[in-house]
Parts: C-alpha cells; sequence; structure tokens
C-alpha cells in the first residue's frame, strides 16, 4: 500500500513539473500574429500576419553558419458547410527562404508562390532580412466572389524548416492553424 501512494505521488509530481515545463515551451514557439483578411473591390481576397517568435536559437545560428533556413506558410480558404466537412475553396503556398553568405556578410532571401518565384532580395541588414521571413502580406491571394448568404474564413500556419536529425528527416517546428472569418 505504502509503494502505490509512493508511486502515485511520484507521478503527480512528474505530472505537474511536465505540464511547467509544457507551458513554458508553449509561450516559447512560433506564433501568427495581427491577421488580417479582407475582401477586394475587384474580387478576390487579401491576406496580412506576422509571424512571431521564428527565430530560435538554432535558427539563427542555421543562418549565421551559412545553411539555408525555409519558412512556409500555408493559407487556405473554406466555405462552411453544415452535414459535410467545409469546403477548400483555394488554397496558396507561400516560402520563404534565407541563405547568409559569410565573405560578402549578406543575406540572400528568395520568396516562392505555390512553387513559382515570387521575389528576391539581397541585402546585409538583419531587420529587413527577419521583415522578408516573417511578414505574409498576399493581395491577391485567390480571385473568387463570395456568394451571399454563405460563411467563408481563412486559415493560415506556418512551418519552419530548421535543420535535418541525422542528415535525413527535417527537422521542423510549427505553428497552431490560426482562423480568421471572412466578412461580406
Amino acid at each position: 500500500m505504502k509503494r502505490l501512494i509512493g508511486s502515485v505521488l511520484c507521478l503527480l509530481v512528474l505530472l505537474s513539473l511536465s505540464s511547467v515545463q509544457f507551458g513554458f515551451l508553449a509561450r516559447k514557439t512560433a506564433k501568427i500574429r495581427e491577421f488580417r483578411v479582407s475582401l477586394r473591390q475587384d474580387g478576390g481576397v487579401s491576406v496580412q500576419f506576422h509571424l512571431y517568435r521564428a527565430f530560435r536559437a538554432d535558427v539563427r545560428d542555421k543562418i549565421q553558419s551559412g545553411g539555408e533556413v525555409s519558412f512556409n506558410y500555408y493559407i487556405r480558404l473554406y466555405r462552411v458547410r453544415v452535414l459535410y466537412p467545409d469546403y477548400l475553396h483555394g488554397q496558396r503556398q507561400i516560402r520563404t527562404s534565407v541563405r547568409y553568405d559569410r565573405l560578402t556578410r549578406e543575406y540572400h532571401l528568395a520568396r516562392f508562390v505555390d512553387g513559382e518565384p515570387d521575389g528576391e532580395l539581397i541585402t546585409a541588414r538583419d531587420d529587413e532580412m527577419r521583415r522578408w521571413m516573417t511578414n505574409v502580406n498576399t493581395s491577391a491571394f485567390l480571385d473568387f466572389t463570395p456568394k451571399s448568404h454563405r460563411e467563408y474564413y481563412i486559415k493560415a500556419k506556418a512551418v519552419v524548416q530548421s535543420d535535418y536529425a541525422m542528415a535525413i528527416v527535417p527537422w521542423d517546428f510549427d505553428t497552431v492553424w490560426r482562423k480568421k472569418e471572412l466578412l461580406h
């Protein structure tokens, strides 16, 4: 009986310590903030947000060592349905990547939308590199006209590929899906 009580107390202490540790980790993870969605006059959706806390120590170290780091953003437009799963109306994948050239001390930045090149930038400024990597502003996310009496929403998520485990498996960290209603 004493063993059982001792085991239960030990288990409770371990669980309380792990919840404190996981709470600490949850505050340190990347988050999508300033998430704005608007309907354009000419038809289409504009999506803007900022990735917060994306430059952890391992990400900064990988960039400074000259390795390539990519941030992948997934944006999806859904139409709400009652008896069925919500209808995926459209989606975009935006990938931004950075590689630091230690010789010239410049950041080489690239952006791809759905796999197609969307822009490049070379800069020596750290703050400009961070803005390029963490700010998403899609003025022409998807051309569509919402139908009246229908509900729509946008979901966004970010995945940061920072390293490879055992040189083969991508070791990523990501955000939770953020959801924003599309008002029309």
